[in-house]
């Protein structure tokens, strides 16, 4: 088996900070942190299966990884989970450096600890990429959409309470639950982490060894199915819509999956 790491996976795994003094002490780390951490151990473990975090994965992670430090401190500050004792000693921008520079050097040792690092050719990869990734997705996306569109709320209903959230409940559930469901055109590096992982298939797989990409991106999973935008009051989770990830996996080879889910592939791995 391989599995090449997203750049969201290792970002989320690396967001930890340990903080001790007489005050007190405090553990900082970031929303995904527990699962995509224990996905590194579980794949460390396995000495059989090659991780593999691509240089392209590498340099996505570290420029992304200060906006995500802010964004976590922020969500606490917002929910009122830092302790006093920290925000007593340490203004937001103090804290925000030690906290980037603690998750730097976690992101360092993931890659040298973790990781094996194979050889792409990228004028390969970019032809993949172009003539063969994106040829696929201009002819899929108008096929797709985000969610399932929201049912025509009448006057009469938004105006009144009594009854509402039963009304619009059951015209939800009367709406066809069909039709692909996808996040949306990839962005650039999502386009190019697949390219690399069909070069991956191509050149550094044995027989039908598989390859998974563990990723928190709704454009490399399968994606949650909605009715209703995100904007929609209303909005309610009818499923999983995995049409787009099975997809690629039949015509590239590899298979996009949560880290949780693929922490559930390897607890029953040999």
């Amino acid at each position: 088996m391989i599995v090449v790491v997203d750049s969201s996976v290792l970002i989320a795994a690396s967001i930890l900070w340990t903080y001790e003094s007489e005050s007190g002490s405090y553990r900082l780390k970031g929303k995904a942190h527990g699962e995509s951490n224990a996905l590194f151990e579980s794949l460390n473990s396995h000495k059989e299966i090659t991780c593999i975090i691509t240089k392209t994965v590498e340099i996505e992670a570290k420029s992304a990884l200060e906006d995500a430090v802010k964004s976590v401190l922020e969500y606490k500050i917002s929910k009122n989970t830092l302790p006093d004792f920290l925000l007593m000693k340490y203004n937001l921008m103090t804290l925000q450096d030690i906290v980037l520079n603690a998750s730097m050097d976690r992101l360092e040792e993931i890659i040298e600890e973790y990781s094996t690092r194979l050889p792409i050719d990228i004028c390969e990869r970019d032809e993949i990429k172009t003539g063969e990734i994106i040829p696929f997705f201009d002819e899929l996306i108008p096929k797709t959409s985000p969610f399932i569109p929201a049912p025509f709320i009448p006057r009469t209903i938004r105006g009144s309470m009594n009854g509402k959230e039963d009304i619009l409940r059951s015209m939800m559930d009367a709406l066809p639950k069909g039709g692909i469901i996808y996040k949306g055109y990839p962005e650039n590096k999502d386009l190019i982490l697949m390219a690399e992982s069909v070069y991956i298939c191509r050149n550094h797989r044995k027989n039908d060894e598989l390859v998974y990409i563990a990723s928190l991106d709704n454009n490399l999973k399968p994606n949650p199915k909605f009715i209703g935008s995100p904007v929609w009051p209303y909005r309610k989770l009818v499923g999983i819509d995995s049409t787009v990830r099975d997809m690629l996996e039949k015509k590239f080879g590899f298979r996009g999956e949560h880290p949780k889910q693929l922490l559930e592939e390897l607890s029953g791995h040999p």
